[in-house]
């Protein structure tokens, strides 16, 4: 690949950088590895014969999410010992793999390959802590299917789905700081916000698959192109989210119809048949793409309806509703055990007020909400915004939609997938919503 940064030299021991951010490190050599311009670029780290990763090595590598270690065979081990710190504050570090390509948690298989201290501060610790095991993420560990225009047909698309699901468990366990303030009522007059950016790297994954050419990927990336809600607020003011911005949603949908995605092929056919969404109309590849569609559904192997969103991310809908109705249960055990029990004692009530709060815990089903809008699926028509009653939400629920812009763009989207789907019906091809 072109543009690698690397470190080896005559054959010896060292690293080297891609430009889909791997960091590949070959025996026990790093000098050079923390320079910021290096330490900004990586998305994964591959430890290849590694014996030792000396304190802080990697140190604060935000952007990293996973790590790997491979079997260096010559070598006759895998991975040796990581010290105090080697991966402490990589806030994008969710999970390790092993030589065999199986996830990790934190376990006796990982006990003495490294100290607690050296994941602090990264989700990955985060998840260990509260008892999250891999088994409980689906797609992590799963083999990549074998049907095209699936989500988790590619490295990526399993990658960004994994990454989906890790950050909805943590929605239902992660803490907030400071929670109860001087006083008990501080909660409804001052609550404390929410302020871990989800999803960002959610983003990132997709934008990767996109570039690499997935077709799953390249779909949702001309959806989220399009349907993201761009300028003041939103998850397109997040890290690297910019890189959707400008992005002609056209040109990502025509290359994931060229990749094989039958989804950007029937939404390629819908909108060139008449111009429609900004698209040129051609009756010559509308034909092309329906024949292509056709000659799929009448295959001896094919009896199922061509679904037009992804069953995958259905997940987001289930998670959501299960956040709010943690929310209003947790908030009804406030109200009527706990402020007795506590007699209204703050330090009684902060050691058994519920945490997450009911205010982060409604933030995070808007979060949830935003993203299914902006990937445009259509779970979001389900979806709403919890009310909160004691304070004015635009203080609780920073950076997502208003209720009236979650309104239109709930309109907006109905009607575009209605009548998507009536196209595409009155055309004789099986679909499914």
């Amino acid at each position: 690949m072109a543009n690698v940064i690397t470190s080896f030299e005559d054959g010896r021991d060292g690293w080297s950088l891609d430009d889909e951010g791997t960091l590949l490190v070959v025996g026990d050599r790093f000098d050079g590895i923390q320079d910021p311009r290096i330490r900004n670029q990586v998305r994964r780290i591959v430890l290849r014969g590694v014996t030792y990763v000396p304190p802080r090595t990697f140190e604060g590598f935000d952007n990293c999410w996973e790590v790997d270690f491979e079997l260096c065979e010559d070598r006759g081990y895998d991975f040796g010992y990581a010290d105090e710190f080697s991966f402490a504050h990589c806030r994008s570090l969710y999970w390790f793999v092993d030589k065999d390509g199986k996830a990790r948690t934190w376990g006796c298989d990982m006990d003495g390959d490294m100290p607690q201290s050296a994941v602090l501060g990264t989700p990955f610790q985060e998840m260990c802590d509260l008892g999250i095991s891999v088994e409980a993420i689906p797609f992590l560990n799963s083999p990549l299917h074998d049907t095209d225009g699936t989500v988790t047909a590619g490295i990526w698309g399993k990658r960004f789905l994994s990454l989906v699901e890790s950050e909805l468990l943590l929605m239902a366990h992660l803490r907030v700081p400071d929670y109860v303030g001087p006083h008990w009522y501080s909660r409804f007059r001052e609550p404390p916000k929410d302020r871990v950016p989800w999803f960002r790297d959610c983003l990132r994954l997709l934008a990767c698959g996109a570039e690499v050419g997935e077709p799953a990927m390249l779909y949702l990336a001309a959806e989220y192109a399009r349907h993201a809600r761009w300028g003041c607020g939103g998850l397109a003011r997040l890290d690297d989210a910019g890189a959707f911005e400008g992005k002609d949603p056209t040109e990502l949908y025509l290359a994931a119809a060229q990749r094989g995605s039958l989804q950007a092929k029937l939404w390629c056919a819908f909108c060139m048949e008449d111009g429609r969404n900004g698209m040129p109309k051609d009756p010559l590849l509308v034909r092309d793409y329906l024949k292509d569609i056709r000659e799929l559904q009448t295959g001896s192997d094919q009896t199922c309806p061509i679904p037009l969103s992804f069953g995958e991310l259905e997940v987001l809908r289930s998670r959501h509703d299960y956040l709010i109705d943690s929310a209003f249960f947790g908030n009804d055990l406030e109200e009527n055990h706990i402020m007795d029990r506590c007699c209204y004692e703050p330090d009684r009530l902060s050691a058994e007020l519920w945490n997450p709060s009911f205010h982060a815990t409604c933030h995070r089903a808007c979060w949830i909400t935003d993203l299914a809008m902006d990937l445009g699926l259509s779970i979001a028509l389900d979806m709403w915004y919890p009310c909160d009653s004691y304070v004015s939400r635009e203080e609780v629920y920073p950076n997502v939609r208003t209720y009236d812009e979650l309104d239109m763009a709930q309109r907006e989207l109905r009607a575009e997938k209605d009548e998507w789907l009536a196209w595409c019906r009155s055309r004789g091809l099986s679909v499914t919503m």
